[in-house]
């Protein structure tokens, strides 16, 4: 979660912040992908979601992206908004989970339906949010200044809260990849 201050100035330095931090982390697990992906650790167990792990560093950026969003939605009181895009998310998830096992997909639909389901949601809160001054607000001050300004002012959030943020993210984004490794699908 991320708490975001009074002055919208100052609010949106913290988002663009947290932008960064989440591009940030999305190299971190691309990185972690490559080096799982060519290292012979998987081709030890014939591990066959080699290519939807790819999937999983670009999730972490949209979620990273969605926290940020829907907290200024929340911010304005837009919990309707919010509410509908939850519902969407969870029912084009379990929509592509079914897809994909219809396809003979099975465990490997998980990781899709999760990717998909959250870049679907996070591409209609864009929708959303351009209908108001967010993303124009957004686009404003962008400067490696600001950004550790921001970092300076703001850094008690992340020395406290950004570690279990991280293993949070990482556990939720792990349960198809570890369905997958149990449960070793040939389909």
């Amino acid at each position: 979660a991320i708490l975001l201050p009074s002055d919208s100035t100052e609010t949106f330095d913290v988002i663009r912040l947290a932008i960064v931090v989440g591009l940030f982390m999305m190299v971190l697990y691309l990185m972690v992908v490559c080096v799982l992906n060519f290292t012979p650790f998987f081709d030890l167990f014939k591990v066959k979601y080699k290519p939807w792990l790819w999937l999983i560093p670009f999730n972490i950026l949209s979620i990273g992206l969605w926290s940020c969003f829907s907290i200024w939605s929340q911010k304005n009181n837009d919990y309707k908004n919010i509410s509908k895009l939850l519902a969407l998310q969870s029912i084009i998830s379990v929509s592509l989970n079914l897809l994909a096992a219809s396809f003979g997909l099975l465990v490997n639909g998980l990781i899709l339906g999760l990717v998909g389901g959250q870049f679907a949601s996070l591409i209609i809160l864009v929708i959303l949010l351009r209908k108001t001054e967010f993303i124009t607000n957004l686009k404003r001050r962008w400067s490696l200044t600001t950004l550790m300004t921001t970092a300076k002012r703001f850094q008690n959030f992340p020395k406290y809260y950004m570690w279990s943020q991280i293993l949070g993210m990482a556990a939720q984004q792990m349960i198809p990849v570890v369905f997958n490794f149990l449960y070793k699908y040939d389909h």
